[in-house]
């Protein structure tokens, strides 16, 4: 969930997910493209789809933008967060150390780039692992799963950012609003034999973060920020009958018991074989407190292990 105030003084929750799987084709809006003229006189057939476009065809209307500019901020991104966050936190109430694997939501590939390593090949994918130590946690007076889903969420935050495209459109457009699933047509202004006409990295579906309105020399201009966590394919990437490989998302059942003694549904699992007695760790809690923490007994419900641990 994101929110915003909107031009009624009301604020708006927003489910990005939600959001970003909306089907976006039967959107419309109104075109302002010559609006003093009267070759349209029926308010009808102004109605067109909503799709902003810097084709110059365009130009007078309010879905035209006249400049942008794209930013790629993939490995910047990977390298910061890895391709997988495996969390892990110390439940005072069930004394036991909980470790989770946790990976973004990606779309199934067919026209749009995954942009977690190289296509074809997974092995960084499986090898890019961010670790996080998220405290010592009381589950007794909060959901089980919160901060497991707190992680989730941010991780989906942090990777929609991965494309960043900002748009400068000549006139304001008061049907957009922030968060706003929209789709844009980014048009090769220097097209040749050799060079597609339409832009098929960049165009596409986009969610607006931001939204600005600019107000100089008698003009009235908006600026939107639009990001996405991948890139589109090309027609020929598209028609390629070579098979897509997706990267591999595990599912895991993460139960976090709340009572001592609970067992996972899925015992297989076995979180806890990732210790061994008499590893030592040293760990830090929200506050910045540091511990070591020293193994001495993985318990046999696969979860739990028994250690000692001591404030530095």
């Amino acid at each position: 969930m994101l929110g915003y105030i909107d031009y009624y003084y009301c604020f708006n929750y927003v489910d990005i997910e939600k959001e970003k799987s909306r089907n976006v084709s039967s959107d419309i809006a109104i075109d302002t493209s010559a609006s003093s003229q009267t070759s349209t006189p029926q308010d009808q057939d102004r109605i067109i789809p909503l799709r902003l476009t810097n084709d110059q065809s365009s130009n007078s209307s309010s879905l035209f933008f006249e400049k942008y500019t794209t930013k790629n901020n993939s490995t910047k991104k990977s390298l910061e967060i890895g391709y997988t966050t495996r969390a892990k936190y110390y439940d005072r109430v069930t004394k036991s150390f909980l470790v989770f694997d946790i990976d973004s939501s990606t779309s199934d590939g067919k026209s749009s780039l995954i942009l977690k390593g190289k296509q074809q090949d997974d092995k960084f994918f499986k090898e890019n692992i961010i670790t996080k130590f998220l405290g010592k946690l009381d589950m007794d007076n909060m959901h089980k799963n919160y901060n497991y889903a707190y992680t989730q969420n941010r991780i989906n935050l942090d990777n929609l950012t991965k494309i960043v495209v900002d748009v400068t459109m000549s006139n304001a457009n008061f049907c957009l609003y922030k968060y706003m699933n929209v789709t844009i047509d980014v048009m090769n202004q220097g097209a040749s034999p050799t060079e597609e006409m339409m832009d098929y990295r960049y165009s596409g579906k986009y969610i607006i973060s931001s939204i600005s309105f600019i107000y100089r020399r008698g003009k009235l201009k908006q600026e939107l920020t639009l990001v996405r966590s991948e890139l589109g394919k090309t027609k020929k990437e598209m028609e390629d009958p070579a098979p897509v490989s997706k990267k591999p998302e595990e599912k895991q059942i993460n139960e976090n018991p709340a009572v001592p003694g609970a067992t996972p549904s899925t015992p297989p699992s076995y979180p806890n074989k990732v210790y061994n007695v008499g590893e030592v760790y040293v760990v830090k809690d929200s506050a910045g407190v540091k511990y070591k923490l020293t193994v001495k007994q993985l318990l046999e419900n696969g979860i739990e292990v028994i250690g000692t641990l001591e404030q530095i």
